[in-house]
């Protein structure tokens, strides 16, 4: 009887459909697509962790790790020992290692130059800018060694058990021990966080597009404010060296909630930025919030991979064209700008076009030299919306203008974008 039952039972068993885990796993059990062999997400309010694949496995984070350098001088403004007017000195090490072509910093510091403190962090964040590390290690301790010290005793405050070595993520120093700095991903994600409980004015720093450097202006390495924009983006840092591959902390807000991630051992640069993305919608839609709505919808404007940034008067979308003020894109795109008040027109050009364009008016002027020749061709094409001052600035119809130019111009909806390629780019 016993027999005959467990032969029905078997029987009944083998006659149910059989549910794979694909059929039982829902939207918020699917993974994040990443390439990165070492990540973390995590609920900046909580401090959950949202997911994590080998999250606690120590390695080196390159220049991630000039964040830990500035959370420590960071405090050291708290505290009053120092101030962003503090005037950082240029010794005979940073001075030679500025001009060190691995060590990671375009600009070179002069000792007959003045930088202050606020100057350095920019450079820091922006830039990273190892000898400005260097040289804010050495105003704080004497020394990039000693410094180290600090950065250790603030890890272990916040409860990580990173190991620095360096303030800089790269093995160079000879104040330093040549090794390697040592983080997890989910480290890098509680370090994170505490700097930006700590200290959210932080922000306002990682998220700018440049900075301008003693007269030069040094683009974001963070691309997420760039090629890969990415709508509530505001921070933290990247980093690269051939020890530690490429790597990635961001961090972003959408609907009220913040969320932190970090991307290590990623496949190359360009996916240290997709996986991020990528990490971030996975984020964003377990919280509940559609990552797919923009929050603003102010359109941007990226030129060879470069933000352009506004003074004043944004970017707007008026019937489905995009206006923006005429200097700020032209300019960007190395174009001359001149104004004819008389007539209300923006006359723009280059070594052989030039366009014109009236206030209001439906057409624009195309004049066009022959390279060899020299001849001038001159013709009116039509536009799809007319220029219009809006806010006593001029703004016009980009895609037409640069277009006019013979320059490559896109529009990315999801992130409400212009991409404008000129050709120039060595992104």
């Amino acid at each position: 009887m016993r027999k005959i039952t467990a032969i029905l039972l078997a029987i009944i068993l083998l006659s149910l459909p059989v549910l794979s885990y694909s059929d039982e796993m829902t939207e918020s059990d699917k993974k994040p697509e990443i390439t990165a062999l070492n990540s973390c997400i995590m609920d900046y309010d909580t401090g959950e962790i949202l997911y994590a694949n080998a999250e606690d496995e120590h390695l080196p984070v390159a220049s991630i790790a000039k964040m830990m350098s500035v959370y420590v001088v960071m405090d050291k403004i708290k505290t009053g020992e120092l101030t962003l007017d503090t005037v950082v000195p240029i010794s005979e090490n940073v001075y030679n290692l500025s001009r060190n072509e691995e060590y990671k910093m375009m600009a070179k510091l002069e000792y007959d130059e003045t930088y202050t403190l606020n100057e350095m962090l920019d450079m820091i964040i922006i830039d990273s800018a190892a000898a400005c590390v260097t040289a804010v290690a050495e105003l704080v301790s004497g020394n990039e060694g000693e410094f180290v010290n600090l950065m250790n005793a603030k890890a272990a405050e916040i409860g990580i058990n990173s190991v620095f070595h360096n303030g800089t993520g790269v093995c160079l120093n000879p104040d330093t021990d040549n090794e390697e700095n040592l983080m997890s991903a989910k480290e890098v994600a509680v370090m994170t966080r505490h700097m930006i409980q700590d200290y959210p004015e932080l922000l306002e720093r990682t998220k700018q597009a440049s900075v301008d450097f003693h007269g030069n202006v040094y683009e974001n390495l963070n691309k997420l404010f760039t090629t890969y924009y990415y709508e509530g983006a505001d921070g933290f840092k990247n980093g690269m060296t051939d020890a530690s591959g490429y790597c990635m902390c961001g961090t972003a807000e959408r609907g009220g909630k913040r969320v932190i991630t970090v991307a290590l051992r990623c496949e190359s640069n360009d996916a240290r930025f997709t996986d991020t993305i990528s990490m971030f919608d996975y984020a964003f839609d377990k919280l509940g919030i559609d990552a797919t709505q923009a929050e603003d919808a102010t359109p941007r404007i990226i030129v060879d991979g470069n933000l352009v940034t506004f003074p004043d008067q944004q970017p707007v979308i008026i019937d489905g064209r995009t206006f923006v003020p005429v200097r700020g894109v032209l300019e960007t795109m190395n174009k001359k700008v001149e104004w004819d008040e008389e007539r209300q027109a923006v006359i723009i050009s280059d070594e052989l076009i030039t366009l014109e364009l009236v206030i209001g008016s439906p057409t624009m002027l195309n004049a066009v030299t022959d390279p060899v020749s020299g001849e001038v061709f001159k013709f009116e094409s039509e536009l799809d919306a007319p220029p219009r001052i809006i806010n006593d600035r001029t703004c016009l119809p980009i895609r037409a203008v640069a277009e006019g130019f013979g320059v490559k111009v896109d529009w990315n909806d999801e992130n409400h974008t212009v991409i404008i390629d000129t050709g120039a780019s060595t992104c």
